[in-house]
């Protein structure tokens, strides 16, 4: 009986976070849907829009992409060698939710990084 109680207390906390991830990632598709697909598109990129499948930010800390959402991003920028130059607007109209599910998911689809992205990490990049 203990063994059971200690395999199941084990077991239980993965399953929520399991759950908690399987949450972030389907509100996360409907925010992508909403507000990046128009130019990420199906996250190969477009003519105005790098690609983020497989990219170094889309693969690294989650913080990265969170920065990019809150604070847009202009410049020339490079991505599989390819230039770059056209703005992306701050969606920081968004709320710590949405982007916490955006970036979650993002991460699972084009970087193959499965784990929740606490909401903290948003609140803590929002600007003051």
């Amino acid at each position: 009986m203990r063994l059971h109680i200690a395999l199941l207390s084990c077991i239980f906390p993965m399953v929520v976070v399991a759950d908690e991830l399987e949450t972030q990632l389907a509100a996360g598709a409907g925010v992508y849907e909403m507000n990046c697909a128009q130019c990420h598109v199906d996250g190969k990129g477009g003519p105005v829009a790098p690609a983020l499948v497989g990219t170094e930010i889309v693969k690294g800390p989650a913080r990265a992409i969170v920065e990019v959402i809150l604070k847009g991003q202009s410049g020339k920028v490079l991505v599989d060698g390819k230039p770059f130059a056209a703005p992306m607007a701050p969606l920081d109209y968004l709320t710590d939710e949405e982007i916490a599910a955006v970036t979650a998911y993002v991460r699972k689809q084009f970087g193959e990084v499965g784990e929740v992205v606490p909401v903290q990490t948003v609140t803590d990049a929002r600007p003051k």
